[in-house]
């Protein structure tokens, strides 16, 4: 594993390319520590253990946090409602695995898909019927009123599956997100940190085919090489807030070896953490990749009939 990573290290081209673009990252990291901290966080899937392990922010300098979808669209107590409502579907849901094995069924197995659906319908009620399309214009209301106040950091959370970022409040597909983040270029480009909460949205693939394509201009990107630890599992938080304290090292970093270091780190959260670091390495768990991405973003939606 040592040889694997000490042979893409010694790829100077690739590192050439990637060393001549320090001093703009330095600029924009300092930028950065310079003003108050702000992050955009897209919260998908309802996930305010998350939001607040990044508003607590890193030495008791607390994180300006907006959340989108906005707490005026979906207020708080709708979702803390719409989380009992999930809890409903997850459980009917295991009910109906185990009716579609049980050769001797129960009563209850005969209205178990209705019962799953009426919960999912709640639960779509308290968010409004919150659309992708609703989620864009509230993302250009942002653009407008942040014109002049850059975010340091965007977190987007949710489900990553087939194409799609989704959860209990909204979904998108990546092509849709795409769009948008190349509409409103005043938002993205200026970041430095862009984390992903959700499963295998670090993988090499998803990297070269969907994130450095659709983010070109950020830095940092953390995600998930695998499977992801439940919203609000301590694990979680715990990662959460790690990132948080590692966010402007990993932004200022001149060389690949700091990179690996601070990775290592957060390896040991038991989080399967990736980085991809200046659009070209990407640090798994088991090695160090170059990184080539796409021309164009691919949109696995189309595919599957999306």
């Amino acid at each position: 594993m040592k040889n694997q990573k000490l042979k893409v290290l010694n790829l100077s081209n690739r590192l050439q390319e990637i060393i001549r673009t320090g001093v703009f990252l330095c600029l924009l990291a300092g930028l950065s520590a310079s003003a108050g901290a702000k992050t955009l966080f897209i919260d998908l899937n309802n996930a305010e253990p998350e939001i607040e392990a990044v508003k607590a922010g890193v030495a008791g300098k607390q994180e300006q946090v907006i959340v989108l979808p906005s707490y005026d669209k979906i207020p708080k107590k709708n979702r803390l409602e719409i989380i009992r409502h999930q809890k409903n579907v997850d459980k009917f849901t295991e009910e109906a695995q185990e009716c579609a094995v049980n050769i001797k069924k129960p009563k209850s197995c005969h209205n178990v898909y209705d019962r799953i659906r009426q919960s999912e319908l709640a639960r779509e009620r308290l968010t409004g019927n919150y659309s992708a399309e609703d989620l864009e214009k509230e993302l250009l209301e942002v653009a407008q009123k942040h014109a002049t106040s850059p975010f340091d950091m965007v977190v987007i959370s949710g489900h990553h599956e087939n194409g799609y970022y989704l959860g209990e409040l909204a979904g998108i597909r990546s092509a849709h997100l795409a769009k948008l983040v190349e509409q409103l270029p005043q938002v993205f480009q200026p970041v430095g940190t862009l984390l992903f909460l959700g499963c295998k949205t670090g993988t090499k693939d998803n990297y070269a085919n969907t994130i450095a394509p659709m983010f070109p201009t950020i830095p940092v990107v953390v995600a998930a090489e695998d499977n992801a630890p439940l919203r609000d599992e301590p694990r979680n938080i715990a990662f959460v807030r790690k990132i948080m304290a590692k966010r402007d090292l990993l932004v200022q970093a001149k060389n690949p070896q700091i990179v690996e270091s601070i990775h290592s780190g957060l390896l040991g959260h038991r989080w399967p953490v990736s980085i991809l670091w200046r659009q070209k390495l990407a640090f798994f768990k088991d090695s160090i990749e170059p990184v080539y991405p796409s021309s164009t973003i691919q949109d696995p939606t189309l595919k599957y009939g999306g």
